[in-house]
């Protein structure tokens, strides 16, 4: 192909939710990132962000200004697609096929931990999530690098196509987003030492599913607490107001000290940037083969403590092995007790680390551009 390879990225759009935010949906981000770094590339020309079925307006809280002109309905633009990735929206076999019989090709990109996700669905019935509910046969399988080792051989197996692993994208594009309005903010979201001994602590975990869940970091806590109470100042469990109810949760959560001592508080979800900052301090986290996180990313570019076990940053934040509490406290209390300390040293080992995945670096896009000359053959 000697012309430049058209892109049609999916994504969602939820004409009933005039209120869509774009904190949450971490799939959406990512198409964003993923647009962002086609638009650099000499081998790419128009680059879309398809939807589904038109919408009357676009939320402002999607921060899509800047968009504009290339979100289209995917109807509208297939014609002039030679690369089709699905990514927040699952596409249909006609759009496919049209797109093969002009020698077009189509990638699904995977996010989300599809193993446990895949399992949960046949065991509990619980995300009733299909994943190939158009039945397509796409060209390649692209995924990151942390569901490598639980993903690229169940991808190759169901969907009967190579499976590729490209780097994970992330940019503080959101972040740092103003409208240009009076009202917009003007300070940096930031982490500011404030000379206390004893820290707020922010657990985030979606607790969606098991992968990302609000357990481990809680009994963490609670292990800090019994050792060193005047550490810690409260602890903010968001994303788990549903799960107040729920009776091994409670059972757990009520027989420890930090829960009697009203030193944690279960909580609604928030952005990331509503909590921590204006009413924490330290953010807490905990995952099991998802260890890339645009909340990690979130942390770091603000210069806050981020205490997790992701074995792909482990020479950033304050780094604990697997499913270990008493090493995830200890932890914990380095990064209250040291970080203010430490700020600089952090922040510039967060910085380089975030220069590398930003849809700007050509590190970072490498990989992306190695795909589209074996696709296209250019």
């Amino acid at each position: 192909m000697s012309r430049k390879i058209n892109v049609a990225i999916t994504f969602q759009l939820d004409k009933e939710n005039p209120n869509q935010s774009i904190w949450f949906n971490g799939c959406n981000q990512h198409c964003i990132f993923l647009y962002q770094m086609f638009k650099q590339m000499p081998e790419v020309g128009r680059v879309w962000l398809a939807y589904g079925e038109p919408v009357p307006a676009y939320s402002p809280e999607m921060m899509l200004s800047a968009f504009t002109e290339d979100l289209a309905p995917l109807n509208s633009v297939i014609g002039q697609v030679d690369l089709l990735v699905e990514m927040a929206l699952f596409v249909g076999d006609d759009h496919v096929q049209a797109l093969a019989d002009r020698g077009g090709k189509c990638v699904a990109y995977r996010v989300g931990n599809s193993y446990a996700i895949t399992v949960e669905s046949i065991l509990f019935d619980k995300h009733q999530w299909n994943p190939n509910p158009g039945k397509v046969a796409y060209n390649e399988i692209w995924f990151n690098p942390h569901y490598e080792k639980t993903a690229q051989t169940l991808y190759e197996a169901i969907y009967k196509c190579p499976a590729k692993v490209l780097p994970h994208i992330w940019s503080s594009y959101f972040l740092d987003y103003s409208d240009g309005s009076p009202t917009a903010a003007t300070t940096p979201w930031r982490y500011v030492p404030n000379g206390r001994s004893s820290r707020r602590i922010g657990i985030f975990e979606p607790n969606v599913n098991v992968t990302k869940a609000c357990l481990l970091p809680l009994l963490t806590c609670e292990v800090l607490y019994r050792r060193k109470p005047e550490l810690v100042e409260h602890v903010y469990l968001t994303n788990t107001e549903h799960l107040k109810s729920n009776n091994t949760l409670t059972s757990i959560a009520l027989d420890l000290e930090i829960v009697q001592a009203r030193k944690a508080s279960f909580d609604p979800r928030f952005p990331l940037k509503q909590v921590l900052g204006p009413h924490a301090d330290v953010m807490l986290s905990h995952q099991w083969e998802n260890a890339l996180n645009y909340t990690y990313y979130e942390a770091l570019h603000g210069g806050f403590a981020l205490v997790h076990n992701s074995p792909f940053l482990k020479n950033l934040g304050y780094y604990y092995e697997g499913f270990d509490v008493a090493a995830a406290a200890d932890a914990l209390e380095r990064a209250i007790e040291e970080h203010d300390d430490q700020l600089p040293n952090q922040l510039t080992n967060a910085r380089r680390y975030l220069a590398e995945i930003h849809p700007d670096s050509p590190v970072c896009q490498q990989p992306y551009r190695e795909r589209l000359r074996s696709l296209f053959d250019v």
